[in-house]
């Protein structure tokens, strides 16, 4: 297209009309007299500019004897924009502004806020062959990002089948997030023996923390640890036959270790052959909302490697102290049928475990374990050992999918000087272990308090609530349809205890002792059992049972409701014992305070108090007053305690305690029914009576009524 007149053409170009008339062509119209619209030459020199302006413009050369340069400019201008912002910068082409007062910017910077591992090539479908690229397309993705100053990679909707003989590394400043409906699929088949890894990594899983350049996994204690590492919204599952890999292969989910700023919120890791979701060595760490379930049913049972839901644990005491494990967060996570516990934890200054689930796991629901620091102090190493822990709220249910149930609750052993408070939590449903237990070898202050345990049935020589600490209280918890397989207590309390307190519980019946506090340490201030109701023992209710020499400062059982001691009959319970486990033992105790409780017997026992293997005068000082002691029979002698010489007659001060023998009435005459023992007494309310004029009566022989003798003549 170019100019081209067939005549009557002009050396100059039309000039530009001052006006523009408007309107509409027409066709001339001869019986109207209309005449027909007349272009003119403005007109047919505008069009031809115009077209020939657009040819030169797009690049082309205007030609008079083509027709179709026009399209062929324009086609090919729109072929080069299509490969300008195709090309790797097109992006940077396309301007972007948010809504309101927001800069300008180009639409590749803003694209490039979202990373995602289909940037790398990253294939959907759960086709195992496409196992190795999405590996690498995963480790490409993060690699880059971290090296680009770090940022967040995005999982998009889909499934990924997934190489894992080498795990993704994951460094500082990198966070994962995976969108719903994504799913990451291990292949099995790729899982290698731990001793064969062609990385210095301590354990198989699909994400471990870490440096990618050396893949070097991260740790304290070579000053390799990462900072600001996030997952959240990653779904893993693995679909294999449970038991089907051997002894050294192994495959956790997310493997975050020596994090300090980690957070694993949202994620879904499901039948991986071990733990689901690993937190070793992480310090200001939060675990929130995730799911870990059906987890450590691939190797070998005979492997010792963790099969929790999730695992949070200091892995090594370290020096100096800020240099450990510390402020983690493991809070409304969903952690069931997991081969072993529920949550593990240990060796963190400073954890709180709060608001989770734990259903149908094969050990324990919640276990902290540092049993390698046990030989390690505050002292020695700088910082506590084990856990300063908070874990309330949390739901624990044994029972498992096929219906048989897991061994325990709550567990936390190991270690000195740990601080922990365990409150408000439901425990049912587990065999085999205890409800809650927290060993400390030497110091610690426990809590345990307001917490339900149903159904629970401990295993041999455990107990629903079994403590060993320096400071130990349990307050406010609740024991219902207690289990019967073996003996055990609402609470046995042992070892290295300063200080005991028992207040405010209640047990239904117990298949041996209510409570059992066996001190090993040489000095003990304080035993307070009080306000507790125990609706029934098989053995007695309350047993103190130092296993060595002890001198005690004050023991004082005041204002229990003890029902239904003794339901086994045996003849030699009491309902209150002190008793070391040896003669042998000198155990000494400075206050002996035993007010205002009520005790009934389900069985024959001998005396309310029994001091057994005691020597004479062992206890100083004996204030037993306002009992209700019911009716035990009490064969030495009408008296509270069994014994003559283990407080001195002087230092016995016994008053208003309801007991045979010790049952004091007013009247104004023997009575004449009811049934006696000997040595209860009715004070003469009327003295002056010409008929009476004595100061009272005592039974003198037990029966209906009994046969009485007055005392006291007056003259």
């Amino acid at each position: 297209m170019d100019r081209y007149w067939k005549s009557n053409t002009a050396a100059n170009a039309p000039i530009t009309p001052d006006t523009n008339a408007g309107g509409f062509p027409q066709d001339e119209m001869q019986s109207s007299d209309v005449k027909g619209t007349v272009p003119g030459a403005w007109w047919y020199h505008s069009v031809t500019e115009e077209i020939r302006n657009a040819i030169t413009t797009l690049g082309g050369v205007p030609d008079w004897t083509k027709t179709d340069q026009l399209g062929v400019v324009i086609a090919g201008a729109l072929d080069k924009a299509a490969q300008t912002l195709g090309g790797s910068d097109g992006a940077a082409q396309i301007g972007f502004v948010q809504s309101g007062s927001a800069m300008p910017r180009d639409m590749q910077a803003k694209a490039r806020e979202v990373v995602s591992v289909l940037d790398y090539g990253a294939k959907t479908g759960g086709d195992t062959a496409n196992g190795l690229t999405n590996r690498k397309a995963f480790q490409t993705a993060i690699t880059a990002l971290w090296r680009a100053g770090g940022g967040e990679i995005v999982i998009p909707r889909g499934t990924y089948a997934l190489d894992v003989a080498v795990p993704i590394i994951v460094p500082s400043g990198i966070g994962i997030r995976g969108e719903p409906g994504s799913w990451i699929v291990p292949n099995i088949a790729t899982v290698v023996d731990v001793a064969t890894r062609p990385f210095p990594l301590a354990n198989g899983a699909v994400f471990v923390t870490g440096n990618p350049d050396t893949g070097q996994r991260a740790a304290i204690e070579n000053g390799t640890g990462v900072t600001e590492v996030s997952f959240s919204g990653v779904q893993i599952r693995c679909d294999y036959l449970h038991g089907s890999l051997s002894a050294g292969q192994q495959l956790r989910g997310l493997g975050a270790y020596a994090v300090d700023g980690l957070r694993v919120s949202g994620c879904v890791v499901l039948n991986l052959p071990n733990s689901g979701i690993v937190a070793g060595d992480c310090s200001e760490a939060m675990i929130t909302g995730n799911r870990a379930n059906g987890n450590g049913y691939g190797p070998s049972a005979s492997v010792a490697a963790s099969k929790n839901g999730i695992s949070a644990s200091g892995l090594t005491p370290h020096t100096p102290r800020l240099a450990n494990s510390y402020s983690v967060t493991l809070a409304n996570n969903q952690c069931n049928y997991n081969a072993d516990e529920g949550i593990q934890y240990g060796l963190q200054c400073g954890i709180a475990i709060v608001g989770n689930i734990a259903i149908g796991n094969g050990d324990l629901g919640i276990e902290g374990d540092t049993s390698f620091a046990t030989t390690k102090t505050a002292e020695s190493m700088g910082f506590e050992i084990p856990s300063q822990t908070v874990l309330t709220g949390n739901y624990i249910d044994g029972r498992k999918a096929d219906g048989t149930l897991g061994l325990g609750g709550i567990g936390f052993s190991g270690g000195n000087e740990g601080v922990c408070i365990i409150s408000n939590n439901i425990v049912r449903c587990v065999s085999g272990k205890m409800g809650i237990a927290i060993s400390q070898n030497a110091g610690g202050y426990v809590l345990i308090e307001g917490n339900l345990l149903d159904q629970c049935n401990p295993g041999a020589n455990q107990h629903q609530i079994q403590a060993r600490a320096q400071y130990v209280k349990l307050a406010g918890n609740v024991v219902v349809r207690p289990g019967a397989d073996y003996p055990h207590s609402f609470a046995f309390l042992y070892g290295t205890i300063q200080t005991a307190i028992i207040d405010g519980n209640y047990a239904e019946a117990m298949h041996s002792t209510s409570i059992s506090v066996a001190p090993s340490a040489a000095s003990l201030s304080l035993l307070r059992v009080a306000h507790n109701t125990f609706m029934g023992s098989s053995a007695g209710a309350i047993a103190f049972a130092p296993d060595r020499a002890c001198a005690v400062q004050t023991v004082d059982v005041s204002s229990n409701l003890l029902l239904n001691v003794n339901a086994s009959g045996a003849s030699d319970k009491r309902a209150i014992t002190i008793r070391p486990s040896s003669s042998d033992l000198t155990v000494t105790v400075a206050k002996l305070s035993i007010r205002d409780n009520t005790v009934t017997y389900a069985g024959t026992t001998l005396y309310p108090v029994g001091m057994s293997n005691m020597q004479a005068s062992a206890v100083a000082t004996a204030e037993i007053v306002r009992n209700d002691f019911g009716a035990p029979t009490m064969p030495y002698g009408n008296r509270s305690i069994d014994s003559n010489d283990v407080v001195a007659p002087s230092q016995l001060f016994e008053s208003s305690n309801n007991l045979p023998g010790q049952r004091a009435t007013r009247g104004t005459a023997p009575p004449t029914d009811g049934s006696w023992a000997i040595g209860d007494a009715v004070t003469n309310s009327n003295p002056a009576s010409a008929s009476s004029p004595v100061v009272g009566w005592v039974c003198t022989a037990a029966g209906t009524p009994g046969t009485w003798k007055s005392y006291g003549a007056l003259s």
